[in-house]
């Protein structure tokens, strides 16, 4: 059969829904919710409270300036840089809620200090942490202490990524979306970028001589030279970081003059590929391409690229968004690396298939990869791994589902997911389309 493929901006098609904006409540994640005396949110849950947030603030500019495109896109913008982002709900919120997850799940408290709505503040910390805690899970889990410290900028990545996906199956335009995405990239890939500095050790300087007491200090101070310096020593105890200078506690933050010059190139590698993130034909306007069939339906796609620090090193990514008929199909080609190793995972979902006569939609994917054992730097060894997940949504309006999911994992690292080792999560909410 005859293929052309026709490349230009296009409103998604082959639903039976109108282009809407989504809003998912997602109130039970299990065992999240639940263990170490319950907690709230999971990873899976900001995220979804992040869309959820730039979705009701882009539709209400949208509506209050209806008739002034130019107008909206102009406040909207300005609304995600300078206010928005310092309040809970937004990038910077869940960026400090990856960090916080990750300790939760082993019971470890601690304060996101966006919720001190310090607006236009430089630095936001996670703070009331015990040393104690740091210590125990440095040496219990040390692959989870160096995803500690990447979990905010994965966080961040992964709400734009499933925002464009999002948007991309619901039709709608992301023309609201795109400052936040591009905004929120921009602070991620400068901030590694910063971390590749000296200047790193002047902002450390600077927080030892303010915080005067364990209790108001952040868990690490600059996520990334934390990052690479326990991605490359996993076994080194955390009191090898030595006493605060104010001589109470240990001194958690890492300066950039405390790496390697082989730490320091590998950082510094890893701003650069950061720049992946940029990659995406949404972020510049357009929301889809054609792929036209000669007497037949036409494809309908769109894909991006990104790059992700991990427990063990990196993960390149491309992500490719698809609808074809009534089949909405998402799909990642990833290549995961450490000091030694380069790795293939792939995984593809199904999005929203209604089977016979059924009420229920399904969501179905799979996840498969190898990955360093132990989800190590220095492993010479790979170790197969999957994910899968099912989910089914019912009806209740016109224009609200209820949905609940399962999640299973092996060993492995997932973005967006917060247990490294095997697990399996029940998942439950309502969505709404507006």
């Amino acid at each position: 059969m005859l293929l052309s493929a026709v490349i230009g901006m296009s409103a998604a098609f082959g639903q039976d829904e109108p282009k809407t904006t989504v809003i998912d409540i997602p109130f039970a994640d299990i065992p999240y919710n639940i263990d170490n005396g319950g907690r709230f949110p999971s990873m899976y849950q900001s995220l979804a409270i992040t869309r959820d947030t730039y979705a009701v603030s882009h539709g209400l500019f949208g509506l209050a300036y209806d008739g002034h495109p130019v107008a909206s896109l102009l406040l909207s913008g300005a609304n995600d840089m300078f206010l928005l982002a310092f309040l809970p709900g937004a990038d910077a919120w869940v960026h400090e809620e990856g960090h916080r997850a990750v300790m939760g799940q082993y019971g470890i408290e601690s304060y996101n200090e966006i919720y001190n709505m310090d607006i236009w503040s430089e630095t936001v910390s996670v703070s009331h942490i015990k040393d104690e805690d740091l210590a125990w899970l440095k040496a219990n889990h040390p692959a989870d202490m160096v995803r500690l410290h990447e979990a905010g900028i994965e966080m961040e990545y992964e709400w734009i990524d499933s925002s464009r996906e999002e948007f991309f199956f619901s039709g709608k335009s992301t023309r609201f979306e795109r400052v936040g995405w591009v905004y929120s990239t921009l602070n991620s890939v400068f901030y590694i970028q910063s971390c590749t500095t000296t200047e790193t050790d002047r902002e450390t300087d600077k927080f030892n001589e303010k915080e005067s007491t364990i209790k108001e200090r952040d868990f690490t101070g600059m996520d990334f030279t934390a990052w690479v310096y326990d991605l490359h020593r996993p076994h080194e105890p955390y009191a090898a970081r030595g006493i605060h200078p104010l001589g109470n506690g240990y001194d958690r933050y890492i300066r950039y003059s405390d790496l390697t010059s082989k730490e320091k190139r590998y950082l510094k590698q890893q701003y650069y590929l950061s720049f992946l993130n940029f990659v995406s034909p949404q972020f510049i306007g357009f929301d889809s391409f054609m792929i036209e069939k000669s007497g037949g339906e036409a494809i309908l796609w769109n894909g991006a690229l990104a790059h992700y620090l991990t427990s063990f090193g990196s993960s390149s990514e491309m992500h490719i968004y698809a609808i074809y008929g009534e089949y909405s199909i998402s799909g990642a080609l990833r290549l995961y690396r450490n000091e030694h190793l380069n790795l293939p995972g792939i995984d593809v979902t199904l999005h929203r298939l209604r089977i016979a006569d059924l009420p229920l939609r399904f969501t179905g994917g799979l996840a498969l990869w190898l990955q360093p054992k132990d989800q190590m730097f220095h492993s010479c060894a790979a170790r197969p791994g999957a994910a899968a997940e099912v989910e089914a949504s019912y009806p209740l309006t016109e224009r609200s589902d209820a949905y609940a999911a399962i999640h299973a994992k092996s060993e492995g690292w997932q973005a967006g997911e917060v247990s490294l080792a095997a697990s399996a999560d029940a998942r439950a909410g309502i969505r709404m389309r507006f």
